[in-house]
């Protein structure tokens, strides 16, 4: 596993700190794993969102052209 360092402001590490010893994360790093695996996903659900709704609004548009056409 490649490893990198990062700066945090003292409130920063402090909440990470808080939320290992809370329990929710082993470490502070596993706690800062966490967040970038969520930043990941929603990144990746908001391209696939935006990818969809272009589809939808070409959908719609052929639709309406169709009843359009038959009219």
């Amino acid at each position: 596993m490649a490893t990198t360092n990062a700066s945090l402001s003292d409130r920063m590490k402090d909440l990470a700190e808080e939320q290992a010893r809370s329990g929710r994360d082993p470490n502070v790093s596993d706690h800062l794993r966490d967040l970038i695996r969520r930043d990941q996903e929603r990144s990746y659900k908001n391209a696939s969102n935006a990818t969809h709704g272009r589809q939808g609004l070409g959908e719609r548009r052929r639709r309406a052209i169709c009843i359009r056409a038959f009219r």
